[in-house]
């Protein structure tokens, strides 16, 4: 197999291992239906080239910051969380939901106005009071208490009735 060259590597319009034999690059420059496939001689004569990644240094026009909002209904409600981290060791325990709380932080460089925008990707954020610190929704089992009898251990029925799990499950049993 014939290894890309540098700059096909560094292309963003090229995809790499390609074709019936994994051995060609696919450039998709060309807005049309049909697949592209370049030599390596083209894509060294391509004039359209732009890299694949942001090139420093850069020299910026701008710093868009969005604002930070908390969601969620229910906020300041009780829950219980069962954190999916195995030093947890499958434990439930109880916590307060804060609402969706930004889990990280997004920057992108947008070469036309060349302006950073900075953004944060929200999850449902739970303070556990025994923990004394935020486990998110996205690494745990959690769900609202709307009576102190629900206040039971997650069982593993509850979390193999999960809609993801179940689809995750399916997906992996398709590929054995």
């Amino acid at each position: 197999m014939k290894a890309p060259t540098e700059k096909q590597e560094n292309c963003r319009y090229s995809f790499l291992y390609q074709g019936e034999n994994m051995d060609q690059v696919y450039c998709k420059l060309k807005n049309d239906k049909e697949t592209h496939y370049v030599t390596p001689e083209q894509c060294e004569n391509c004039e359209q080239f732009k890299h694949r990644y942001i090139q420093y240094p850069l020299t910026i026009d701008g710093i868009e910051v969005k604002p930070i909002k908390s969601r969620g209904t229910c906020i300041g409600r009780p829950v219980r969380v069962m954190p999916c981290a195995e030093e947890y060791e499958g434990k439930t325990f109880l916590g307060l939901y804060l609402g969706e709380l930004p889990w990280y932080i997004h920057v992108s460089h947008n070469e036309k106005d060349n302006k950073l925008y900075i953004d944060t990707a929200n999850n449902p954020a739970i303070y556990v009071f025994e923990l004394q610190k935020i486990i998110y929704g996205c690494e745990s089992y959690w769900n609202i208490i709307k009576d102190p009898r629900q206040f039971d251990d997650i069982t593993d029925e509850m979390i193999k009735s999960q809609w993801y799990v179940q689809l995750l499950k399916a997906g992996l049993e398709e590929k054995e």
